[in-house]
């Protein structure tokens, strides 16, 4: 961003005449660039229609027929439009996004309740059980019982 790269200027500047105090200047100026940074970040308006997503997803995971498809319609965009700018938030395109989150809701489940793992797999949002233990397993590297087992155990 232009906003700071007078900053990054005169960061080149301390750096290569290694003036006394250079490193503690370094770091101050290093540390208005960040400042600047996350102001122009909590400005941009891009900020606010990802969270707006986001939330959607975080709300709504629990419906099987939650897609790229459908969450792209509720907002007016393309799918592969919408894919793209949450994988420059999340670093995932949308659909592994809403996977992760479901894993992450279940993982909590799987801790906090005893319900079956079929129960909890359709209230994560996956269309079907063997769906939810293929993409559990390849995310956690185990299935969900193992993963209950080894919470469970760890805590006594």
């Amino acid at each position: 961003s232009p906003s700071f790269a007078p900053y990054l200027d005169k960061c080149c500047e301390e750096f290569f005449q290694k003036n006394s105090f250079y490193r503690e200047t370094l770091s101050a100026l290093l540390k208005l660039c960040l400042i600047d940074l996350i102001k122009s970040y909590e400005k941009n308006p891009e900020t606010d229609k990802v969270q707006n997503i986001l939330s959607y997803i975080h709300k709504n995971y629990h419906d099987t027929s939650l897609s790229n498809e459908s969450i792209a319609k509720s907002f007016n965009y393309h799918p592969y439009y919408l894919s793209q700018i949450i994988r420059q938030y999340t670093n995932q395109p949308l659909h592994q996004y809403l996977i992760s989150y479901r894993i992450k809701m279940a993982k909590q489940k799987l801790v906090t309740t005893n319900e079956s793992i079929n129960t909890i797999a359709w209230k994560s949002g996956f269309p079907s059980t063997a769906y939810f233990i293929k993409q559990f397993k390849s995310k956690t590297g185990m299935t969900p019982n193992t993963y209950r087992k080894e919470c469970l155990s760890s805590l006594f």
